[in-house]
């Protein structure tokens, strides 16, 4: 009974999400970089790696170029010159550029955000992780930990974002999904409630090194372009980069450590039913699983408490589980 209500409620999210499309639904060619270099390679050895990168993805033909997490050190809020360059990159490719950057407000609270820099050179909004990585990010239960120096010397000290917040590019809004912020569903069904066209998952997972951590993740993007039926462009500072198809089809990759371009044409612009149902689904499918749980439950318990009419009684002095 479980396993008919579980595979009911994934046939119809399947079914949502193919169904089709809504007016307005149009081809972008979109586009993910992966530079892999060291991390400790100087900050303009950085910038000027990706700005080569974002030309060649200019040259086959890219309308947004993703940048991944901890692409280039320099920020745009403090440093007038980078904003500069990036503005100048962005002009002279003819692309959209969404990058990651260090933000800061008026009472000293630093954030770790993305950012688009429109092809004009203006820019195209800023949102602020809403998710840390608690001992990476931030060292939770603070009064407590920072008594171990272990644990304290590793944490960052950003501050969560509070809103959720769409850039704009010239084919549509893009909804930001921060490193592992694509662990998190709710987050991108927020994005594509709010009218998101686009996900982008930029993220740093070199700390990870050569094991099963960044194959992990990028699984977790692949889901969150499934369920809310928006294509998703991950970019991983030494790998997995890859695209995903509204459906979560995988349109390419970079492996790790692979240095490269990316790029795959894309829907933006129209309006997947999944995405629009993809909540009130969630909702009905724990619903069912939970009934159908509770279902099995209490017939497994009336099993237990049924008498065996054809065990007869048992022999004086033994017990049925003897044996």
């Amino acid at each position: 009974l479980l396993g008919l209500a579980v595979l009911a409620a994934v046939a119809a999210g399947l079914g949502a999400g193919r169904l089709g499309r809504s007016e307005g639904d149009v081809r972008v060619t979109v586009a993910a970089v992966q530079a892999a270099l060291p991390r400790e390679a100087d900050a303009w050895g950085k910038f000027l790696a990706h700005e080569r990168l974002t030309i060649e993805a200019a040259r086959r033909g890219a309308r947004l170029v993703v940048w991944p997490e901890s692409a280039v050190p320099y920020r745009l809020d403090r440093h007038r010159g980078y904003r500069e360059l990036v503005a100048a990159l962005a002009r002279r490719a003819g692309v959209d550029i969404v990058l990651n950057t260090i933000e800061a407000d008026d009472a000293g609270r630093y954030f770790n955000a993305a950012a688009l820099v429109r092809a004009d050179g203006r820019p195209g909004g800023a949102y602020r992780k809403r998710r840390l990585v608690p001992f990476g990010e931030y060292l939770p239960l603070r009064s407590l930990f920072r008594r171990v120096p272990a644990l304290a010397a590793q944490a960052g000290d950003f501050t969560p974002g509070a809103e959720l917040v769409l850039l704009e590019s010239r084919d549509g809004t893009v909804g930001p999904l921060v490193c592992y912020e694509a662990v998190f569903p709710a987050l991108a069904a927020d994005e594509a409630a709010a009218g998101a066209d686009l996900l982008v998952n930029m993220t740093n997972d070199s700390w990870f090194g050569w094991t099963g951590g960044p194959a992990q993740h990028l699984a977790h993007a692949r889901l969150r372009a499934a369920e809310t039926g928006l294509p998703l462009v991950r970019a991983a500072y030494s790998g997995i980069s890859a695209i995903f198809s509204d459906r979560g089809r995988e349109l390419g990759r970079l492996g790790l450590g692979e240095r490269g371009v990316l790029t795959a044409e894309v829907h933006v612009g129209g309006r997947a039913p999944g995405a629009a149902v993809g909540r009130a689904l969630a909702r009905l499918c724990a619903t069912l699983a939970a009934v159908a749980a509770a279902l099995v439950l209490v017939r497994a318990r009336r099993a237990d408490v049924a008498p065996d009419a054809e065990a007869g009684p048992a022999p004086e002095g033994t017990s049925r589980d003897e044996g």
